[in-house]
């Protein structure tokens, strides 16, 4: 990349508004599967920890979502260890 070029500037921008729109849709469905969840459990427990429960959802959706569009893909360490995970699954 060269510096001070327009791909300088753009692809940080882009990025970032590529992280919050994925964020955002999978901090819906990260609430949504939690609040599924606490309709399939019955809300069984305590309304605190079922209000916990629909807030780590959305924070895990959040959260994956930025780092997506974060992620460096030229890194051999991703494949590697879903080489292991899939080893380890099937073994």
């Amino acid at each position: 990349m060269i510096d001070g070029g327009i791909y300088f500037w753009m692809l940080p921008i882009f990025r970032t508004i590529i992280g919050f729109c994925i964020g955002g849709f999978l901090a819906i469905m990260g609430g949504w599967m939690a609040r599924n969840f606490n309709q399939l459990v019955g809300y069984a427990w305590d309304g605190n920890l079922h209000l916990n429960i629909y807030l780590i959802g959305i924070g895990l959706g959040a959260g994956l979502g930025a780092y997506v569009a974060w992620m460096n893909l030229t890194s051999r360490w991703y494949l590697l260890g879903a080489s292991v995970f899939w080893q380890y699954w099937e073994g």
